[in-house]
């Protein structure tokens, strides 16, 4: 894991993302493009990025793609290494214009 926060460009292939977030509560909530993993702590604070437009989310499973899912709004959404059956919380974002999923064997309802 050193060596993916060392060099975060290596995760997504659509270009450069921003530094892992350990901790919401260390984050100014005007930012506008995030990148989360499952365990990221303070994940409720999610619903104060109202200007967030871009949100990187590594390694999920079902209940942490549904939990963010149901708190955040962006216009673009890159996903990476999910361990999700069900995508169908993708279907309840208003706002999204982009979607990237990449590695995910366990999808079976979109």
């Amino acid at each position: 894991m050193l060596f993916l926060k060392e060099h975060p460009h290596f995760i997504f292939r659509m270009g450069e993302q921003p530094q892992f977030v350990d901790d919401l509560s260390d984050v100014d909530d005007s930012s506008t493009e995030l990148l989360i993993q499952g365990k990221t702590k303070n994940i409720e604070k999610l619903k104060s990025f109202s200007k967030l437009i871009k949100l990187w989310i590594y390694t999920v499973n079902q209940n942490e793609i549904n939990t963010i899912l149901k708190l955040v709004n962006p216009k673009m959404l890159y996903i990476y290494e999910m361990r999700v059956e069900d995508l169908s919380i993708i279907g309840s974002l208003k706002d999204v214009e982009v979607v990237s999923l990449d590695w995910n064997l366990k999808a079976t309802c979109l």
